[in-house]
């Protein structure tokens, strides 16, 4: 896997959706396909941090019936869940420790980190795990370009 491609809109809303939330850590799945080396992201689905209220400053959990309800309604279709998205207030866009355990669950998926910093977002850093269990995640190229667009909310 080469790189992670997402239209301009859908960048700028989950770009406008972890700087919302900060300085929370906001979450959320991304819907699309994989297109030879990269993955095409055509929807992006913002969740709520389910974490503990004390924890979601530095922790991010999305509801996993939420994954299995997108899970679902993807069934028979050309869409999947490529990948899921986070961000780090005021910390860099490498994942962390607590990011790692939810990557080695999630093989083969994407995992787009943005920094926050005072409320602005940055672009996000995409990462990628493909190895043994204990290797390190290789970080992919985060290409925007038109596609597919649409926001949804993630589903109850």
């Amino acid at each position: 896997m080469r790189g992670v491609v997402l239209a301009p809109a859908l960048l700028s809303k989950l770009l406008a959706h972890v700087a919302e939330v900060y300085p929370l850590e906001g979450c959320g799945l991304l819907v699309g396909r994989r297109e030879g080396e990269e993955l095409r992201v055509t929807r992006v689905l913002p969740c709520p941090n389910v974490a503990k209220a004390e924890e979601r400053a530095h922790r991010f959990v999305i509801d996993p019936r939420a994954v299995l309800n997108v899970e679902r309604r993807l069934r028979g279709t050309v869409e999947s869940i490529v990948g899921f998205y986070h961000s780090h207030p005021d910390a860099e866009a490498r994942p962390s420790k607590t990011d790692m355990e939810y990557v080695r669950l999630w093989p083969r998926t994407a995992w787009l980190i943005a920094t926050v910093e005072g409320g602005e977002a940055r672009l996000p850093r995409a990462w990628w795990l493909d190895g043994p269990e204990g290797a390190a995640p290789r970080e992919l190229e985060v290409r925007v370009a038109a596609s597919a667009e649409a926001l949804a909310p993630c589903p109850e």
